[in-house]
């Protein structure tokens, strides 16, 4: 599947099966989820969080909700994704 057609299609779902899910399905999730390595460059009082970049783009939600972190958090990770597939770089 394709990032633009993962990206509108994924959904959160309650509901779950009984199947089980191998490890060698669910170690590439693992990996993708603790991309953390720039952990350390927010400690560097020299980093520029922003990189002089010439876009920000600022999300941030209308009102305060059970799910208001997550659905931002949510959003974010599909902008970088979208901006990555169209060759775009992000932080």
């Amino acid at each position: 599947m394709d990032i633009t057609e993962a990206i509108p299609g994924r959904r959160s779902v309650r509901e779950y099966t009984a199947e089980a899910v191998d490890e060698q399905t669910i170690r590439p999730l693992i990996n993708a989820a603790i991309l953390g390595h720039f952990r350390a460059l927010l400690n560097d009082p020299n980093f520029q969080i922003f990189c002089h970049a010439p876009v920000l783009i600022l999300i941030s939600a209308g009102t305060q909700g059970p799910w208001t972190r997550e659905d931002c958090a949510l959003a974010a990770e599909n902008l970088m994704l979208a901006a990555h597939a169209m060759g775009l770089r992000t932080c």
